[in-house]
């Protein structure tokens, strides 16, 4: 999906991670930049997105109705986080199919998640908790599917930017019969003085050039005793990733391209503390081998017919908690719950 005025995946439903593959340049050491990996040493390449057609996304539907309950069965021997989620959004698919048959809802039943998503939509749906108001920045809107359902009474605010993927997610609302205010705006839309007891920013905050301002601003408009939940792609040694276009006029050129986002290390999480706080619940997930999301997501770009039934157990395989950024061997995600004092 587009955060933040940011490139759409394959995935309008949950997310930009297809994209992640590309240029990786580290923060300058005694002046020079250093690559972080081999493996990101090119530019994002932009491409006309591809969709299946129906009879290619009838047939991986088939298969990943039959295949799934193994590969679930296998991720769950191995640990794997967020297969309650994977659940979650197969039985909203099958609900939202049932009222609006399309290829948007049908891979909420036969692709959930997609890689980090795993740990990051379920350590939202483990830490999110009772709220009466919530605002969310543009996350993935599974995110809303599952925080709607469980307070369906909240006073609940989705802001994006992109159009398109705003509107599919006020239909989604309406399908599934949840109360909640839509925003096709970005965070300067609302109204400086409105208060919060959630904010939710998961991969997004990482898009935005001026993050230090924004998640200054969402900070103030959590409520005192109140809870702030951010996700951002991580690696040891930091680093900014570009793209090669700038699709809807939103971006930062810079030398060799536009900003797409950085990934954040130990120093740069100390400096979103600067405003936050230390944050009261930390958890760093990474990839065991380095490289291989990269070798992932370019079998994903490349192969259509991507056996997604099989990616529970792979991330359940490829992937562990780390103790903190430094310890990454190479990309991970941070996931954080920052809450505010009361009487703040």
């Amino acid at each position: 999906m587009r955060e933040n005025g940011f490139i759409r995946s394959s995935l309008p439903e949950f997310g930009q991670g297809l994209f992640r593959g590309g240029t990786l340049r580290a923060a300058p050491a005694q002046g020079q930049d250093r690559p972080i990996s081999k493996q990101m040493n090119s530019l994002i390449k932009t491409a006309d997105r591809v969709d299946l057609t129906s009879a290619q996304a009838a047939r991986m539907g088939l298969l990943s109705l039959l295949l799934s309950p193994c590969f679930l069965a296998a991720a769950w021997l191995a640990g794997g986080k967020g297969l309650g989620v994977h659940l979650f959004s197969i039985r909203k698919g099958l609900r939202l199919t049932a009222k609006k048959p399309s290829k948007l809802y049908a891979k909420w039943i036969y692709y959930p998640l997609d890689s980090t998503r795993y740990f990051e939509i379920d350590f939202v749906q483990r830490l999110a908790g009772k709220f009466q108001t919530w605002l969310d920045l543009s996350s993935p809107r599974l995110i809303a599917a599952l925080l709607l359902s469980r307070n369906p009474q909240a006073s609940s605010t989705l802001l994006n930017p992109d159009s398109t993927d705003i509107a599919e997610t006020r239909e989604m609302a309406e399908l599934l019969g949840f109360k909640c205010t839509t925003i096709n705006s970005t965070i300067d839309a609302v109204d400086p003085g409105a208060r919060f007891d959630l904010v939710t920013c998961v991969s997004v905050l990482e898009h935005i050039p001026n993050d230090f301002d924004v998640l200054n601003k969402l900070w103030q408009m959590l409520n005192p005793g109140g809870r702030l939940i951010l996700t951002v792609p991580a690696c040891a040694d930091g680093g900014t990733q570009l793209i090669d276009r700038d699709p809807y006029g939103t971006q930062e050129k810079v030398e060799g391209g536009y900003f797409f986002q950085r990934f954040y290390s130990g120093d740069g999480l100390r400096k979103l503390e600067q405003i936050t706080g230390r944050p009261a619940v930390l958890e760093i997930w990474g990839e065991r081998e380095k490289g291989w999301l990269q070798a992932n997501f370019e079998h994903k770009r490349h192969d259509l017919l991507y056996p997604v039934w099989r990616e529970p157990y792979s991330m359940a395989r490829n992937w562990r908690r780390f103790e903190s950024i430094d310890q990454l061997p190479g990309e991970g995600v941070m996931c954080a719950v920052y809450e505010k004092a009361k009487g703040t």
